[in-house]
Formats: C-alpha cells, structure tokens, sequence
C-alpha cells in the first residue's frame, strides 16, 4: 500500500500542470451536476408556481385557430407572441360561462377579455393590460387582495367603472400614497380604485402586478366594444374527472 502510496504522490508532483489541470476538471464537473441539478428544482418550483396562480383543479377554455402563412408573415415583424399569430374566435360569451356552470364537477367558472390602455393619476401615465373577468374570479383565483376589495356581480352587470390594481402598477401611480377610493384614468374614462392585490410575480409571459383588474361587462362594453370572451376558466369539483368533464364542456 505505502508503494502504490509513494507512486501516487510522486506522479502529482512530478507534474503539477497535469494535476492542476485534471483537480481543476473534477471541480467543474462537480459543479455542473450541482447546477443542474439545482435548475431542474428552480424550474420544478417555476412550473408549479404558474400553475398555482390558478390553482391545480382549474380547465382553460381558448377558442381560436392558427393564422394563415400570410397573417403569421405579417405578424413576425409586429410581435413575438404566439397570441398575436392567431385569428380570434369571437364566438365564446358570457352565457357559454353561465352554461358551464351547471354541469356536473364544474365549481365554478368565469370569462375574461385583455385590453391595453393608458392610465393616467395627475402627471403619471402607463401603458398597461386591462384584465376583465367576471366576479366569480376573485373566488377561484388564487391571489390575495391586500386592501380594499374585489368587484361584485352587481357592479360587472351595471358596467360600473371600478378597478383592483396590481401592486406594482399602485405603486407606480399611487407612490405612497393611499389609491383606495381615489381615480385613474384609463383610456377616457375614470375608475374608483376599490382595491389593491399583494405582490404576486410574474407567470410566463404575464405579470399580475403590472395589470388592471375591471369588471368584464365594463372592458367589454365601454372600452373594447366587443361582447366576446378570449378566453374561461373553470374551476372543478374533483380534478380527477378533470378529462371527462374537458369532453362535456
């Protein structure tokens, strides 16, 4: 043992490049497994993070169809978003959500639209997303409202013009000050904050603290002139049934 010992020792230090060289190797590779190992957990908790923001037992509706060659052509030079390279189906409503509802495993459900506006508070002005939904969101949506409150469905049938803020959005507007009861612009019309959501991150492409939180009759109606949905979210009873009750809706 103290031969093969000897001879070990003798090789590392006869050349100190090499063994270096090869000391170095092993620590890069050590650290690579260590740093994929750590992304796959980092991308694990990402994952589960985007699918939390809605919660496990939720189906999204999207109706739409892939655009011609031409239109994805035109498209390319006007926006990365996959979103943009489709033709909207403006056959999705509110009654289909209402619909929805009565079926069995079905808990729950709301519709939503997106708009992008300015809003504006005094000298400070944002390019920002609009998000309209129906009340029902604020039960199955998983974020926390942290002053204030959310909208009634009374307040989305009477198209009242009031608006939850994402809490970087408050800030941005707001700064410091209290943006409960007080009034932003967006587009050409002012709403009543009614409330404010706790920080929440992003999610892929989405930032909910970036956004405007509205009634859905209201972005609808008043701002976007449509009567469409993009898209629902369903909230359901038993998320084991959750193939079956995809084939019914």
């Amino acid at each position: 043992m103290n031969k093969y010992l000897k001879q070990a020792i003798r090789g590392i230090t006869s050349s100190k490049s090499r063994t270096l060289l090869t000391t170095l190797g092993i620590m890069i590779g050590i650290g690579t497994v260590i740093l994929v190992l750590s992304a796959g957990e980092g991308f694990k908790s990402y994952i589960n993070a985007q699918i939390d923001a809605f919660g496990s037992n939720t189906v999204i509706i999207e109706t739409s169809v892939p655009a011609s060659t031409k239109d994805r052509s035109n498209n390319s030079s006007e926006s990365n978003n996959s979103a943009s390279n489709a033709v909207p189906i403006t056959t999705l409503k509110h009654r289909d959500t209402e619909d929805i509802k009565t079926l069995m495993n079905v808990k729950n459900a709301y519709g939503a639209t997106l708009g992008q506006q300015v809003a504006t508070v005094g000298n400070v002005s944002k390019n920002v997303f609009i998000f309209g939904a129906d009340a029902a969101r604020f039960d199955i949506d998983k974020g926390e409202i942290a002053i204030g409150r959310g909208y009634t469905e009374e307040e989305d049938r009477s198209l009242a013009q009031v608006a939850v803020l994402g809490h970087d959005i408050a800030v941005d507007l707001f700064g410091d000050n209290d943006p409960l009861e007080k009034y932003v612009r967006i587009g050409n019309s002012n709403f009543e904050v009614i409330g404010v959501y706790e920080r929440r991150g992003s999610f892929g492409f989405s930032n909910d603290d970036e956004q405007i939180f509205i009634p859905l009759s209201t972005l609808q109606k008043k701002i976007l002139g449509i009567d469409y949905l993009f898209y629902a979210v369903v909230e359901l009873e038993d998320n084991a049934k959750a193939d079956n009750t995809s084939l019914d809706i």
